[in-house]
């Protein structure tokens, strides 16, 4: 089974999901289309890692969660800060954050 090709980002604050651009003019497309989530690890094989995406969405047919296995191959620059963002703990919603002391 092949999976569509799509782009994964962590802004600092969540994640984004889009599917990947083939040219400039569906680039944009891509940003318009990316999706906010949160991402599971199901599983991690140290080069090979299953994702879970769960978007944060309202729409009942938006929030089907998304598998996405995700290779150290192709990725070698990124791969490290991959995962650490992944295994990072989560910043605390700008209303939860506000109400801490």
């Amino acid at each position: 089974m092949r999976v569509p090709a799509v782009t994964l980002r962590w802004d600092g604050q969540q994640w984004w999901l889009a599917r990947l651009a083939r040219s400039s003019r569906a680039a944009t497309a891509a940003q318009i289309d990316a999706v906010a989530g949160e991402i599971d690890v199901a599983l991690d094989f140290g080069g090979w890692m299953l994702l879970r995406f769960r978007p944060i969405s309202v729409a009942p047919r938006a929030r089907i969660s998304r598998w996405l296995p995700v290779q150290r191959h192709g990725l070698e620059a990124h791969w490290h800060a991959l995962r650490c963002a992944v295994y990072s703990p989560r910043p605390a919603p700008a209303r939860e954050a506000a109400d801490q002391p």
